[in-house]
């Protein structure tokens, strides 16, 4: 018996040691994304207009307030949870506090995931399959910019990390036809 205890105390201190501290250390078990993530999943999260950062995911909603607000509109094919170029150009490029003041001002943001891991809603994936059909869309991440009446204004396939933000919120400048108009500013 005594051995038994003394094996069970010794496991608990190597998973403890080599498992529990370690996951700790490098936030695997921090409390705020835990909450995080949970609050994305509420049902009040879930119901706005558009979700991290102002990307929507429902396309009909995405063209009411391009058409609305007369801005263009940027459709984003991405594979958020499997593809690296698409993880790299939400790290390098999107997530940025530079896009995302652009984009609040210029853009209206959809963004149509193709998670393998993520759930997602049937309808969801239904629609993001009908417009990678509808944009013949070969390749991930593909960005098809579109004005407020729907005609396609530009569109970039792929990401190999060379890009900087200032360069694609320029290019985005120059397709909208943007590039000067806060020059006087």
């Amino acid at each position: 018996m005594k051995n038994q205890h003394t094996n069970l105390l010794r496991n608990v201190l190597l998973v403890t040691l080599f498992v529990a501290i370690p996951a700790t250390l490098t936030g695997y078990f921090d409390i705020s994304k835990a909450q995080s993530k949970h609050a994305a999943k509420s049902p009040a999260a879930t119901t706005e207009k558009a979700i991290e950062a102002n990307w929507f995911t429902d396309h009909k909603k995405a063209i009411a307030e391009s058409q609305k607000s007369e801005k263009p509109l940027l459709l984003l094919f991405t594979g958020s949870d499997w593809c690296p170029p698409c993880k790299a150009l939400e790290k390098n490029i999107l997530a940025t506090a530079e896009f995302k003041k652009y984009a609040d001002e210029n853009l209206v943001l959809l963004k149509l995931d193709f998670p393998s891991k993520k759930e997602q809603p049937d309808a969801e994936k239904k629609q993001n399959g009908e417009l990678a059909k509808k944009y013949k869309i070969l390749g991930y991440p593909t960005v098809i910019v579109l004005n407020s009446k729907g005609k396609k204004l530009g569109n970039d396939v792929g990401y190999d990390g060379k890009k900087k933000v200032t360069e694609y919120i320029e290019w985005l400048k120059i397709i909208t036809g943007s590039a000067n108009s806060h020059e006087h500013d």
